[in-house]
């Protein structure tokens, strides 16, 4: 694997070398004048040997940003191996500002180094600082093994359910579809912490569990939900059930309306239910495809071909990324064959990263390397 992701202090990276990156001053549009030569040196208090040092272009478009990005890594790749360096470091650079931004970045990382790493034999990592001032990492580390220890069934044989369905199915092609270049009052802690933070909260507004039911005892597959008397109460409604009815209409009217598109969308395919939610949760398909890390070109086969089935990986990332509760996620993966495994550790930890509202694929993608199972940026 080329390129791994790491929550870590970069000076404390055990490779060969380390990348401090700087922003050039000023701005130009000229990136190939901006970006400067990197420089290796000595490393001095880190545990690398080496040092390399380069300042990346500052540029307002953001196209010219992405293109000054790339040159940063392909340059300092180029010099590594000049030198016979074959383990490196980067820090994760965003493009911007937000979680967005962030996934840009890796995005963009992801591209250049496995492009770059195809034909040599070069380890590199890309480092994301280690944000916990008060353990809160920890927390959900702990919290996630506690979800897993109660909702993981184990099986006998290397096989699981998860790789039955994808039997036949092989790796080259699983990461084809992902980027072709690459409840309780502590989780509300974890979401008040990085909210007092620069860092945007990992949660949304919803916690999308059924009423009545705590989050750290909900099964991830093991049995369905109960339903519920005539009489009881209603369940909970939708993101866009519970807007508002416009001023001036009959919230009965409203509802009914509602109530009639989602029939509406019973018979739906994998691809013509994913672009409902995208617009029904007031979101763009790039915002989407972004967020869930996964290639471009891969969403518009998608998007173009109301039959195709995407790779069961790929399917669990745009659930992510189109912030679905996990009700939502069931009903979605159903449409392409898939379903959440009790038996596949790799389920269980995208159905508690839904279940609590944690999108962000950079910090599920670091639990899946922390786990022992492939990661999704690779």
């Amino acid at each position: 694997m080329p390129l791994e992701i790491r929550r870590s202090d970069i000076t404390k990276m055990e490779v060969e070398a380390v990348v401090f990156a700087k922003a050039a001053s000023g701005y130009s549009t000229d990136t190939s004048r901006e970006m400067s030569e990197p420089v290796l040196e000595p490393g001095t208090g880190t545990a690398a040997k080496y040092h390399i040092h380069a300042a990346a272009a500052r540029c307002a478009d953001e196209e010219q940003q992405e293109k000054a990005l790339r040159a940063f890594y392909q340059k300092c790749l180029s010099l590594a191996d000049e030198k016979g360096i074959r383990s490196l470091a980067f820090p994760l650079i965003p493009l911007g500002r937000g979680m967005l931004a962030r996934l840009r970045g890796v995005r963009i990382a992801a591209e250049e180094i496995r492009a770059y790493t195809e034909k040599r034999e070069m380890q590199v990592c890309l480092v994301v600082p280690a944000f916990d001032p008060l353990g809160m990492g920890r927390r959900l580390r702990r919290r996630l093994d506690e979800y897993i220890e109660e909702n993981l069934i184990p099986v006998q044989g290397s096989m699981t359910m998860d790789a039955s369905v994808d039997a036949g199915v092989s790796d080259a092609s699983v990461d084809a579809d992902i980027s072709d270049a690459s409840g309780g009052a502590e989780d509300a802690d974890y979401s008040d912490a990085l909210a007092c933070s620069e860092m945007p909260s990992l949660y949304g507004d919803e916690d999308g569990l059924p009423d009545g039911v705590p989050a750290e005892k909900r099964p991830a597959q093991s049995r369905p939900a109960k339903k519920r008397p005539a009489q009881s109460r209603p369940a909970k409604k939708s993101p866009s059930e519970s807007r508002p009815a416009a001023r001036g209409s009959d919230p009965m009217e409203e509802l009914e309306r509602r109530l009639a598109e989602r029939m509406e969308h019973l018979s739906d395919t994998f691809s013509e239910y994913l672009l409902y939610l995208i617009r029904m949760k007031g979101m763009t398909n790039a915002e989407v495809y972004k967020r869930a890390i996964v290639d471009k070109k891969v969403f518009s086969k998608i998007r173009n071909n109301p039959d195709y089935h995407p790779q069961k990986r790929t399917a669990l990332c745009l659930c992510v990324g189109a912030r679905l509760s996990l009700d939502e996620a069931k009903d979605l993966l159903a449409r392409a064959g898939y379903a959440l495994s009790p038996c596949d550790k790799t389920d269980i930890i995208f159905s508690y990263f839904i279940e609590h509202k944690i999108y962000d694929m950079i910090e599920l993608d670091i639990q899946l390397e922390e786990h022992g199972l492939p990661c999704i940026i690779e």
